[in-house]
Parts: structure tokens; C-alpha cells; sequence
């Protein structure tokens, strides 16, 4: 009888042990596939994806420095001119992107090739939307199916339809499991 017991006590004493050593190799390979995430993420924010029609030279903005921009379009401007530009941080599942793109220029989100923010398939229409300046307001409008894109400011959400909505800085466009965070900077020439 105390061999029995023993012996369970024994096998019970194992498995504790072989549950913590499973649960450790799981917990240290979490952790790997955490910083990896963590690293990958890093890399993206760190390349920056360019308007070519805003003909952007410079992107890294440092404190003391502003924008370098080359405008392709309009007018002469004079040398300290200020232009307002949107740094779109895009985060989906798998990714994170910036881009610094000119709203003067339209800007289309959509899941093809052809749009200036190319979403993954699935997550919008071909071409889902628009942004674009007028009379000194950035608008979005909804192109595609009603109900994917929403907007929230200040914590309140609202749906993005075919009416010109107005974006403001801060504002954090929804667009399937796609998040864009809009930053309205102001960028000079260099």
C-alpha cells in the first residue's frame, strides 16, 4: 500500500514538473515571437513610404529641423513657406507604415496597386476612399461600401459616408481591421 502511494506521489511529482517545464518553453518562446513582433514593428515605422506626387525629399523630422519638401505643383513659393502635410501611420494585423503625404494632392485608399495607401485585399474596396484640401479643410470621403470606415475624435466614433466629412489632427480613420492615424504637420521648404 505505501509503495502505491509512493509511486503515485512520484508520477503526480512528475507531472507538476514536466507542466512547468512545458509552460516555461512556451512562456520563453512567447516572449521570442513577442520581440520579433516588437522588432518588426521598430523596422516599419522606420521606413517611410512616399506621396510621389508631393515629391517629398526629406521625411525624418528632427526637433530642431523641419520637412525638406520639393513641390512639383503650383506656383512659386516663397522660400519660408509653410505647407501643411499629413503623416499617415497605417497599422494593420501584420504591419505598421508611415507616410507623408501632401493633401493638396488627392490621396485614395483602396486595396489595388493604383491608390496612394494600398490596404491588404479583403479590408476595402478597390478604391474605398479619398482625401483631399479644400478651402483650407481636409476632407475623406467614403467611395466604396457604406459601413467600413469609421472615424473617432476625441473618443467618439462616427461613420464615414459619401458626404465630405472634415479630418482633423489626431483623427483615427477605421477602415476594416486598418487603422490610420492622421498628424497634420506643417513642413517647410529647405
Amino acid at each position: 500500500m505505501f509503495l502505491i502511494i509512493l509511486s503515485g506521489a512520484t508520477a503526480l511529482a512528475l507531472i507538476i514538473i514536466l507542466t512547468v517545464i512545458i509552460k516555461s518553453r512556451i512562456r520563453r518562446r512567447d516572449e521570442a515571437i513577442m520581440k520579433a513582433q516588437d522588432k518588426m514593428r521598430e523596422e516599419a515605422l522606420d521606413r517611410m513610404i512616399l506621396n510621389e506626387n508631393a515629391g517629398v525629399d526629406v521625411l525624418r523630422a528632427q526637433a530642431e529641423r523641419a520637412f525638406a519638401v520639393n513641390y512639383s505643383q503650383g506656383g512659386p513659393r516663397r522660400s519660408n513657406e509653410k505647407r501643411l502635410m499629413l503623416q499617415v501611420e497605417e497599422i494593420s494585423e501584420f504591419s505598421v507604415r508611415k507616410y507623408m503625404l501632401d493633401p493638396a494632392n488627392l490621396i485614395t485608399i483602396g486595396c489595388v496597386k493604383e491608390n496612394t495607401i494600398e490596404l491588404p485585399a479583403g479590408e476595402a474596396d478597390a478604391r474605398q476612399c479619398e482625401m483631399g484640401l479644400q478651402d483650407g479643410m481636409v476632407y475623406l470621403v467614403n467611395l466604396g461600401s457604406g459601413d467600413r470606415v469609421w472615424v473617432t475624435r476625441k473618443g467618439k466614433r462616427k461613420n464615414a459616408d459619401s458626404r465630405k466629412l472634415e479630418i482633423k489632427d489626431g483623427d483615427i480613420i477605421q477602415i476594416g481591421r486598418v487603422t490610420l492615424k492622421i498628424s497634420f504637420i506643417l513642413a517647410g521648404e529647405g
